[in-house]
């Protein structure tokens, strides 16, 4: 009977290794573009939340920046490929950022396939009224919606961040 528990034990280890395997061997993800149900394969994914988005001091004064805002050009990202996906939740925005929020990267290149997203930042960064009018930003207000960019949803977070000992939120905070 001993035999026949770590036998059948070695067998569902062998199983759970090859499991990880295949995940680590994983292509990359895939996404949908907007309005096309063709799959693309994503060229960018970012989901940043509870970040600190703001200009270091030594910044502020090499560019002449005062009140915390950088004399500097400063953004919160830039489409250089196309579908690219970047998202910022419930994050601090500091005055550093520009009230665009976004920069074009050449013209209208890739405007109309990427996925840019805010959901309830704070800061003097953070107002959204002046942000980009590209068909692909999204101010999220649906708690629903910004889910589905949390470490739990976006990566799978709880099925393999606890063996690893990093700490982490699964998802928004109220």
């Amino acid at each position: 009977m001993d035999h026949e528990s770590s036998s059948e034990e070695r067998s569902r280890r062998s199983r759970q290794s090859a499991t990880a395997e295949e995940r680590r061997r994983s292509p990359p993800p895939r996404i949908p573009p907007m309005g096309n149900a063709e799959m693309m394969p994503a060229t960018l994914l970012i989901a940043s939340s509870f970040c600190n988005v703001s200009a270091h001091g030594e910044l502020l004064a090499a560019s002449g920046g005062g009140n915390g805002t950088a004399g500097a050009q400063t953004y919160l990202g830039r489409p250089w490929k196309q579908y690219s996906r970047v998202v910022f939740m419930q994050s601090y925005i500091g005055a550093a950022v520009r009230p665009e929020g976004w920069l074009a990267w050449d013209g209208e290149f890739a405007l109309d396939t990427l996925y840019y997203g805010e959901y309830m930042n704070t800061g003097p960064g953070a107002g959204v009224g002046s942000r980009v009018r590209w068909p692909g930003f999204h101010v999220m207000t649906s708690p629903a919606e910004a889910g589905n960019f949390t470490v739990a949803q976006f990566i799978g977070g709880n099925m393999w961040l606890p063996p690893t000992g990093i700490k982490y939120t699964a998802g928004l905070t109220s």
